[in-house]
């Protein structure tokens, strides 16, 4: 009786475990915002990714500091041999990449300031340092208008860029966090067709 249970434990114990360590934690993921949009005001877009991810995703840790070319050219490249060392050397096991993509115009209606549309994509990577393998790849977008009569020029064309990528990161967040909840969810049993 003893024997049984005790193997019985075991047995549990071993088919958790993986579960467990490979779920993702909200509070050890390290988030790394890249401009690829090749904007003027690139900068200003990155600061506000960065500020919504640390509202909505409270714990994890934005990393600005000591990244060098050559990492980010590897991360966009997707070298998971360079993730796995990035992930030591930052001490977690989730890595985040959100890259602002070049944004996209319709000009269709150019004699018509206001009916000019943006488009702005954001490539969200999560990546889990513990399976070596990408959780999440998705590119998520959003849309924005002008709504002003001001020329379609880099002064015109800022709001809605701004715009449109507040709206592709708010999808971006909620695709990041189900995913990190899909992660963590307890696996599905099979069902029997038999009895079903």
């Amino acid at each position: 009786m003893y024997k049984s249970l005790c193997i019985l434990v075991t047995m549990f114990v071993m088919l958790t475990f993986p579960v467990h360590a490979s779920s993702t934690n909200p509070e050890d993921i390290r988030f790394i915002v890249m401009d690829s949009s090749k904007e003027s005001y690139g900068s200003e877009l990155k600061s506000e990714i960065t500020a919504k991810l640390d509202k909505h995703m409270p714990g994890g840790e934005i990393v600005s500091k000591d990244l060098r070319e050559n990492t980010l050219e590897k991360l966009q490249l997707e070298d998971q041999q360079d993730l796995n060392s990035l992930a030591k050397e930052l001490g977690t096991n989730s890595l985040l990449t959100v890259e602002i993509l070049p944004v996209k115009s319709d000009y269709r209606d150019v004699l018509y300031y206001k009916n000019i549309k943006t488009v702005a994509t954001l490539r969200v990577r999560l990546y889990n340092a513990i399976t070596q393998k990408y959780t999440l790849i998705e590119d998520v977008t959003g849309r924005g208008s002008n709504t002003t009569w001001l020329p379609y020029t880099s002064i015109g064309k800022k709001s809605p860029v701004k715009e449109a990528v507040r709206k592709a990161t708010d999808a971006g967040i909620k695709t990041i966090n189900q995913s990190i909840a899909d992660s963590n969810a307890p696996p599905k049993e099979d069902s029997d067709p038999i009895f079903t």
